[in-house]
């Protein structure tokens, strides 16, 4: 497993964001001027026609959205129906989506890091008179499904008694084994 560590050790000259929608239609896409394989998966090279908002990590209690814009008169899964038409035709409220970033040091693969994950919640068309057109997608954290319990905490104590109710967990222990969290975190940039 490559770790965001590891990665940053070697000397990196590129990344390249991938793309996973998965709607009833799987669009896999990619920034990088190439197609890129990873696994089972080809992503398709779309280039600068795919827009992403900056990813940010933070310590609010909030759940994060980013928007990813892609050019509506992009051709997608060789079918001859641009991205704009297939996209607003479809099923895609509380879809997955997942972001990936491929490090490359030249033209070899070093490492990658999923960077977002999370669930559709809304997709715009974006209209410039100017000729740009394209589908703006806003996607929120995987957070946003977490349901939370009123009166539950994170600790071994709480941990044991919801795990132990029916006895299908056993003896859950596992918070036991979480190192104490640091107070205050500085973030630094590379």
């Amino acid at each position: 497993m490559t770790t965001l560590e590891s990665i940053q050790e070697k000397l990196v000259n590129s990344y390249y964001e991938l793309v996973k929608i998965e709607t009833s239609t799987v669009y896999k896409v990619t920034n990088a001027p190439f197609q890129v394989q990873d696994g089972a998966d080809n992503y398709e090279s779309i280039g600068a026609l795919l827009a992403l908002d900056s990813i940010e990590t933070n310590m609010s209690f909030e759940v994060p959205k980013i928007n990813i814009s892609i050019n509506g008169l992009v051709e997608m899964n060789n079918d001859g129906e641009y991205f704009i038409e297939t996209m607003l035709g479809l099923d895609y409220i509380d879809k997955p989506v997942t972001i990936t970033r491929m490090y490359y040091e030249g033209t070899t693969k070093i490492g990658k890091v999923e960077v977002f994950k999370g669930f559709i919640e809304g997709a715009t068309l974006e209209y410039d008179p100017s000729g740009v057109c394209g589908v703006s997608i806003e996607i929120a954290s995987h957070w946003s499904t977490f349901d939370k319990f009123n009166g539950r905490h994170t600790n071994s104590a709480s941990q044991t008694q919801y795990a132990t109710v029916d006895n299908s967990f056993g003896s859950d222990t596992g918070l036991d084994n979480c190192d104490e969290v640091q107070k205050e975190i500085i973030w630094k940039k590379p």
